[in-house]
């Protein structure tokens, strides 16, 4: 065990003692290291001890795969065609397994095993290992090692021998020697060593051929934090397994068989696979493969000693114990042993994170850019705590990994044909480009700050070797503009924006990425729903949708799909085969929100409207119409709520009018003034605003980017009025009546008259561009009561005196006008 520290183990709610159990996990080290799979080995130029074995299809080691990358490849092989899984190729130096004659004495074993056994150490803490081969190749546990990680992400470690001395006792050597890792396995915790200058005739223990019988006695030397350095432990193989599978605690915790530990609970067969899938993956992501359990009471510092047999051959190393039981030691088996040091590459291994494996083992497919599409895999890792401590994402740009195209299903060793991946873990944040989408990443970018901008980038050549890249440092982590594909580049911005809106993209992308788009009106939400019975009526009418990045409401007003089902029904089949007939669609990202209508009922969305993350009132601010899924501005509804029932015809509209009311959005209440920014509602703090010739005329209210003047021209309000008094309750209750309000509102302009001076507003100017001071639309109140497009009265000046019917009033609002607002505002 490498003397560092022990981690406690998390506990899961609703498994009593769980902790007991995922206990064996502990390392006999440091804390067991983030699971990253098999790095690829890259291939040297030349043997840097042996001639490199070739490689056979017979001699070829199977893959070995982290349990987040096995569980990422099973979700996206539910795609039209499955991945291939990863097999990597590499020319290596070849190490000999010898065999010798079994002399029962542990005795000899001892003066065969001790003086290979050496001490390895790194800036974090200090383990065991052994030599395997005389030319200095020394066999530890990954976990030993992974501290040591140096600049150019390659692992190095100190690694100190010793000599037995005339009495028999191991003594060290006062020479230090440095040693690089060839080759890393975190899945199975394995990493072998190379000695530089290695000292010449070095002693090195035999590899067993055959692997260890149970109930066969073993005996282990190492460096444990108590005691002497290489002590001699001896003790007896007492079973060999697999954790995930064959740790006794997996029966002991069979939650269907409820036997009174969980009073008065009853488990559903649905939480116990749930329950029993976590606890596989939380032993999984620690350490996989075939293992010895013996009775040997490892502990720290023993990580990477040798397990060997009485002839003095290697069956095992150290690995890890199970918490407060010293006694009961797991090593790893020799089986992987022989496997992981068949092949060696000649030079130092580069050990970047692994986003297949780093990022966590929870993984889900998302489509982040709200199209209806898949673009991402989305990978996240929990803490001791239980909050998100490390994530990745892989963002397949082009959207061409679910077809033909991909080249992740044509051979390729990539189970996820990704343009870009993100990965944030506790020591960094690292970003990975395919900026030519060729298929190969080429760029991968260092934030240890996770702050937004990189200490360094690495140029990835086509081996996997990576350099560095002065030209690529600095600057912003995400990148559009690295992509050389306008559309890929376009895609990667507006996920970005998303997943990192500010401080890690320039302030251009960001705009770029702004640009509003029109979701995809089924799945924009989420492609998981839950039905509801929003109007409690005993017919659901809603499925409330989300993902991770996004979640919305499908409301079924005429209840045509939804209403002949029950409360509760699994709504799932629906959704993936966009069988849901909805009238309305609300999608939230952030705070963005749209809302897509079928406002003529027919099955087919025709209007999209979009309120950003600047408008707090709940306004649409884009608009398009929609014809054959493509859309079109559409000017006339920019301005009025976003959330408008009386949009849909017929029947199905009268029911959404209720529905709405319901929803967690502010809702318009008609198509007339109900569909716009109430300025008698939305002002907070109106003082009088003294203007010489018109006392209490006017009235103001001005928060944060908006602000309201109401002006009573013939000053039928004023009685009553006086500075200090209770303006705001004098607005709310109806008793100030304006004649013209003028809103403005974060860019956006609406002046309301009452041009007949009946009490109620009847005429609407409104304008994005408030700046030059002249109205692009009017909408005019009909005797319906519906605002409608005036086209004649749309242009020309917000602030208009001809409008009034009295002559009169029109002749005291142009003087007054002059007092309050801009001259290129004002009817001449």
């Amino acid at each position: 065990m490498m003397h560092r520290f022990t981690r406690e183990l998390p506990q899961i709610a609703g498994i009593t003692g769980l902790s007991t159990l995922l206990a064996a996990l502990v390392a006999c080290g440091s804390s067991p290291a983030t699971v990253a799979a098999n790095t690829p080995e890259k291939a040297p130029s030349k043997a840097e001890t042996k001639a490199p074995a070739e490689e056979t299809a017979a001699s070829k080691p199977a893959p070995v795969v982290c349990v987040s990358k096995e569980k990422m490849m099973g979700l996206l092989a539910k795609g039209p065609l499955p991945p291939v899984p990863q097999n990597v190729k590499s020319a290596v130096a070849s190490l000999g397994a010898g065999g010798a004659k079994a002399d029962n004495s542990m005795a000899e074993a001892y003066k065969k095993v001790a003086p290979a056994t050496v001490i390895v150490k790194t800036e974090n803490g200090m383990g065991s290992g052994v030599i395997v081969d005389p030319a200095g190749w020394v066999l530890t546990n990954y976990h030993v090692v992974d501290g040591g990680k140096t600049e150019d992400f390659k692992i190095k470690a100190t690694v100190e021998v010793g000599k037995m001395t005339p009495q028999g006792r191991m003594e060290r050597v006062e020479h230090v020697y440095d040693a690089f890792v060839h080759k890393a396995d975190p899945v199975r915790d394995m990493a072998v060593l190379k000695i530089v200058n290695p000292p010449k005739d070095l002693p090195a223990v035999k590899i067993a051929k055959s692997d260890i019988p149970i109930g066969s006695p073993v005996m282990t030397v190492a460096h444990a934090s108590i005691g002497f350095l290489w002590a001699v432990k001896g003790c007896q193989v007492a079973a060999v397994g697999e954790k995930a599978k064959d740790l006794a605690g997996l029966v002991v915790f069979d939650c269907k068989k409820n036997e009174g530990n969980t009073p008065e609970e009853e488990v559903s067969a649905k939480q116990c696979d749930e329950r029993k899938q976590m606890i596989h993956d939380m032993i999984n992501s620690q350490q996989q493969g075939l293992v010895i359990q013996t009775d040997c009471a490892v502990t720290h510092g023993d990580s990477g000693g040798p397990l060997v047999n009485t002839a003095g051959e290697l069956v095992g190393i150290n690995q890890s114990i199970k918490f407060d039981k010293a006694t009961t030691s797991f090593h790893v088996h020799g089986s992987e042993i022989r496997e992981f040091l068949s092949k060696i590459p000649a030079k130092p291994a580069q050990l970047p994170p692994d986003p297949w494996c780093d990022g966590g083992f929870d993984s889900s497919i998302e489509d982040v850019d709200l199209d209806g599409q898949i673009d991402t895999l989305f990978v996240k890792g929990y803490g001791e705590t239980g909050l998100l401590s490390r994530m990745a994402l892989l963002l397949d740009l082009d959207q061409d990994h679910f077809s033909s195209k991909s080249a992740a299903k044509q051979g390729s060793d990539t189970p996820f044909d990704a343009e870009a991946i993100i990965l944030m873990k506790e020591d960094g944040a690292y970003v990975w480009y395919d900026s030519d989408n060729d298929g190969k990443l080429d760029l991968m970018l260092l934030d240890k700050e996770r702050q937004g901008s990189p200490d360094s980038a690495w140029k990835i050549a086509a081996d996997g070797s990576m350099e560095k890249d002065a030209d690529k440092a600095g600057g912003f982590d995400l990148r559009p503009e690295l992509f050389a594909d306008s559309q890929v580049s376009q895609r990667f911005a507006r996920i970005a924006s998303v997943i990192r809106p500010l401080g890690w993209m320039s302030f251009g992308s960001l705009l770029k990425a702004a640009e509003p788009t029109v979701p995809d009106a089924i799945w924009g939400g989420g492609r998981k729903g839950q039905l509801r019975d929003v109007d409690a009526d005993g017919r659901p009418d809603t499925v409330r949708v989300s993902s991770t990045f996004s979640d919305g409401f499908l409301i079924d007003a005429d209840q045509d799909t939804l209403g002949s089902l029950a409360s509760g029904d699994n709504v799932q089949a629906l959704i993936n085969n966009r069988g849901i007939d909805a009238e309305l669609s609300i999608v939230s990202q952030g705070q963005n929100l749209w809302a897509l209508y079928d406002t003529n009922n027919d099955s087919k969305f025709d209007l999209a409207l979009f309120s950003p993350p600047t408008d707090n009132w709940g306004l649409a601010m884009g608009a398009w119409r929609l014809t054959d899924g493509k859309p079109s501005p559409d000017a006339q509804h920019i301005g009025r709520r976003l959330i408008r029932p009386g949009l849909v015809e017929g029947a199905a509209g009268t029911k959404l009018v209720n529905l709405a009311a319901r929803l967690p959005y502010p809702a318009a209440t008609d198509e007339g003034l109900g569909s716009v920014p109430n300025p008698y509602a939305l002002g907070r703090g109106f003082e009088i605003r003294e203007v010489k010739g018109f006392q209490n005329a006017v009235i103001q209210s001005g928060q944060a980017l908006s602000s309201i003047v109401m002006i009573d021209i013939d000053r039928s309000s004023s009685k009553g009025m006086k500075a200090g008094g209770d303006i705001d309750r004098m607005v709310r209750s109806g008793g100030f009546k304006a004649d013209v309000a003028h809103v403005h509102h974060k860019g956006f302009e609406w002046v309301y008259y009452d041009t007949d001076q009946d009490g109620a507003f009847d005429l609407v100017l409104l304008t994005g561009s408030p700046r030059n001071g002249q109205s692009e639309r009017a909408l005019r109140l009909s005797a319906s009561g519906k605002l409608e497009i005036d086209a004649k009265a749309g242009a020309g000046p917000l602030i208009r005196h001809s409008v009034f019917a009295k002559k009169d009033l029109g002749t005291q609002f142009k003087k007054l006008a002059k007092e309050l607002f801009a001259e290129r505002a004002i009817e001449p």
